[in-house]
C-alpha cells in the first residue's frame, strides 16, 4: 500500500477524495484494489470510459458544483488540480496522452 494517507488520496483521474477507507478504490484486473483511481473511473484495470482530458473536465465541474461551489470556483481549481494527477498528467507512463492537457474554455460565465 502506498505510504500517503487514505484521508489524503484523490483518484488519479478524477480528483474524487477517496476517503478514509478503501470503499471507493477501483480494481485492478487480478482483483485487487487499486490504489489510484477510483471506482466509478476504473474496474478490473481499466478505465470504464474512455474520456478525453476535456470530457473528464466538464463531468467534474458539474459534480463540484453545489450550494457552497460555484461553476467558477470549480473550474478554477480543476484547471489547476486535473492536468497534475496522473491519469493527465505529461509525465505518466503510458499516457495515451502525452501533452499537457488544454482546460476547456468556459461556455458560459457563472459566478
Amino acid at each position: 500500500m502506498s505510504s500517503i494517507p487514505l484521508e489524503n488520496r484523490f483518484c488519479q483521474s478524477c480528483a474524487m477524495p477517496m476517503g478514509i477507507t478503501d470503499e471507493h478504490f477501483g480494481t485492478e484486473s487480478d482483483g485487487t484494489k487499486s490504489e489510484d483511481y477510483c471506482s466509478y473511473c476504473y474496474m478490473d484495470g481499466k478505465f470504464k470510459k474512455d474520456l478525453t482530458f476535456k470530457e473528464m473536465f466538464e463531468v467534474c465541474v458539474g459534480f463540484m458544483v453545489d450550494d457552497m461551489t460555484t461553476e467558477k470556483q470549480a473550474r478554477r481549481k480543476l484547471e489547476k488540480l486535473l492536468p497534475t494527477l496522473k491519469r493527465w498528467s505529461a509525465d505518466s507512463v503510458g499516457n495515451e496522452n502525452p501533452e499537457t492537457p488544454e482546460v476547456p474554455e468556459q461556455t458560459e460565465q457563472a459566478e
